[in-house]
């Protein structure tokens, strides 16, 4: 920051490599690939409910289902890992994910509770003592930072954060379960013919794209009131602009993506109910452009 209060980044490659760059990325790879074969998985099932498309279905559904039972716990080991990068780097962002107000060891796993940051306390809290420690720090009475331990202004808004992660955690731990049954009926030789596991798929269809917008916001509002981790504030990176501007410019992407969004629905509903097509060729059809070819000579 230069005299004028201007923020300069003087090496971008820094910047971008920086030491929470292959955490990140690898755990929004392997988010991709886990929602993609749930979705596959989703629109087979759809099929096999409705008898139709039998053959390319099963193909589908099985190859989802084996990438999920790969994806699935591979995703959570990813996910561990950057916990424990965040809780080196941004501490206050993993207190804010755990409801946790006071520094200490051993500190418990918060299942569910409503944050009341006037208070400083979690309100309703159901609580697993020193779990929280087993998987930040891989220690029993391992030590995490709480919310106290950095002043008031300096702390994101605790409940979104805290919610948020809870619904990403929440989705992945379904979709584990998801493959592992899988797996299971697969072992018992039923995993094309049970019913319910189909109308399961189908429901858990949209659960990958839920678990990555919540796990976008867990990083994007947990680490506020910071653009640049505990280097610049977003109110100081805000541009001088008007807010009828702002509020113009928000309403125009508001209804430009909305449109883009209903028309990727519209699209992808026509090409989910028509199913694959049918690519197979008569042994004996010949192909555009090509002769019948004649004997050797």
């Amino acid at each position: 920051i230069d005299a004028s209060g201007v923020f300069h980044v003087v090496d971008w490659w820094a910047a971008v490599f920086n030491p929470s760059f292959p955490y990140r990325f690898l755990h929004m790879v392997c988010a991709s690939y886990l929602t993609g074969s749930f979705v596959v998985a989703g629109v087979s099932a759809y099929h096999l409910w409705r008898d139709q498309h039998i053959a390319a279905s099963r193909k589908a559904f099985s190859l989802a289902l084996w990438a999920a039972i790969v994806l699935a716990p591979l995703q959570i080991a990813l996910g561990d890992a950057q916990g424990r990068n965040t809780l080196r780097y941004q501490p206050t962002k993993i207190a804010a994910m755990e409801g946790l107000w006071d520094s200490g060891d051993g500190v418990p796993a918060t299942l569910f509770a409503w944050p009341d940051m006037t208070a400083e306390k979690n309100r309703f809290a159901i609580a697993i003592p020193h779990i929280a420690s087993v998987y930040l720090t891989h220690s029993w009475n391992g030590h995490v930072q709480g919310l106290k331990a950095v002043p008031f202004i300096d702390r994101p808004y605790v409940p979104l954060v805290f919610f948020a992660f809870r619904i990403m955690v929440g989705c992945g731990l379904l979709l584990l379960a998801m493959a592992i049954t899988g797996g299971i009926l697969r072992w018992r030789g039923r995993l094309f013919t049970t019913r319910w596991f189909q109308l399961a798929a189908m429901a858990t269809t949209p659960l990958g794209f839920v678990a990555v917008i919540a796990g976008w916001t867990v990083t994007e509002t947990g680490r506020q009131p910071y653009v640049v981790y505990g280097h610049l504030r977003t109110l100081d990176a805000a541009s001088p602009i008007a807010a009828s501007s702002v509020l113009v410019s928000l309403l125009l992407f508001v209804v430009v993506y909305n449109l883009l969004l209903l028309a990727f629905f519209w699209y992808g509903a026509r090409i989910v109910m028509r199913g694959p097509e049918d690519v197979s060729v008569h042994p004996n059809a010949v192909r555009p452009g090509l002769e019948q070819a004649g004997p050797a000579m």
